[in-house]
């Protein structure tokens, strides 16, 4: 006796199996500790390709450590995604402040 518990989605053309590509994306970032717990932070990350469309995330902040496992910051980010081209296109574009407290753990 044989029983599918999952269907077979690669033949439904609307599957999100099949409609599912990886897009490779690079980053970085550097953090510059000023002293006494004041640090500069700045970070990117974005992907640039014809069919996939592009975007890009960078964000500069600087920050004071509350403890050694906690910090706030404060800083600006600007976000920019573009998918598809002519009539189909759509695209985002925001500029943020940002307040963060962090906690490692």
């Amino acid at each position: 006796m044989h029983v599918d518990v999952l269907p077979d989605l690669a033949d439904d053309p609307y599957s999100r199996m099949t409609s599912f590509t990886p897009i490779p994306v690079a980053g970085g970032g550097l953090r510059w500790d000023v002293g006494r717990g004041v640090f500069v932070r700045g970070q990117g990350v974005g992907h640039a390709g014809e069919d996939e469309g592009s975007f890009y995330d960078l964000t500069l902040e600087t920050g004071l450590g509350v403890s050694s496992r906690a910090e706030v910051s404060l800083g600006f980010q600007h976000l920019r995604a573009v998918v598809g081209e002519g009539s189909g296109s759509a695209g985002l574009n925001r500029d943020a402040v940002l307040l963060q407290f962090r906690v490692r753990y």
